[in-house]
């Protein structure tokens, strides 16, 4: 099989910065140099992290919350650079990491569609050809001309959610959107991702709380722990080696 996402010992560095703890009177009396001087402790949200996607390959990445998960979503999306280590990706890639993320809130909804499409590298008559889909699925036609701002989280996630699925991405990060939107949405997004995920020729990366919805949806299963890989088995395996960390 061919390889869709190739990611090679990424690690993640933050610093966690904490006020020294002086007073104004101690902190006025000092130069003017160390007036603000603040202790830094660095930390790392991602450690050594190494692991393949297949074509056609739907995995989940589990863990506590603080594990990394979300991180590594953020590096493979180019959101943010890792410190060290390369992620090499063979297509192009989608994301729906958090509500209006690449969503610009000035742009109307139709905007949206067409900016995110042109991301994605897309021509406007291919944009065109799908736009009826994705606005008819989001159930956001009343709104398509109205700003994004106007809209709500539900809203947005649920044009976001379609924006994603329908335009033409060989790979589709996914981040814990389940808890967004009604039931109805939320069912007719797990059936989309359902298609998506048994489609041999996309590639599909879940980070959700729900363990029941990943066991449905992947094959495969990345714990991750204080951002080290502790497993790389089945899904149901990986579940269970999750559990037991409890």
């Amino acid at each position: 099989m061919k390889t869709a996402i190739d990611v090679k010992e990424i690690w993640k560095e933050y610093v966690k910065t904490e006020s020294s703890g002086a007073n104004l009177r101690e902190s006025l009396l000092r130069i003017p140099r160390q007036l603000f001087k603040t202790r830094q402790e660095k930390f790392y949200a991602l450690q050594n992290v190494s692991f393949s996607l297949e074509k056609g390959e739907s995995i989940a990445l589990v863990g506590k919350n603080g594990a990394g998960k979300s991180t590594m979503l953020k590096i493979l999306a180019r959101i943010t650079p890792p410190t060290r280590g390369e992620c090499i990706i063979y297509g192009k890639i989608a994301s729906l990491l958090e509500v209006g993320t690449g969503f610009h809130p000035e742009l109307t909804g139709r905007e949206n569609i067409f900016l995110n499409g042109s991301i994605l590298g897309m021509k406007k008559n291919d944009i065109n050809a799908r736009f009826d889909e994705i606005v008819e699925f989001s159930g956001v036609a009343s709104f398509i001309d109205t700003q994004l701002k106007k809209y709500s989280s539900g809203m947005q996630m649920r044009l976001a959610f379609s924006v994603a699925a329908f335009l033409n991405a060989d790979i589709l990060l996914i981040d814990e959107v389940f808890g967004v939107g009604d039931t109805e949405f939320q069912q007719k997004s797990l059936e989309k991702l359902r298609q998506i995920s048994q489609d041999k020729g996309k590639s599909v990366i879940f980070v959700s709380h729900d363990l029941d919805i990943l066991s449905k949806l992947t094959t495969r299963g990345i714990l991750l722990q204080d951002g080290c890989i502790t497993a790389d088995t089945d899904i149901h395996s990986c579940i269970s080696k999750y559990r037991d960390s409890f």
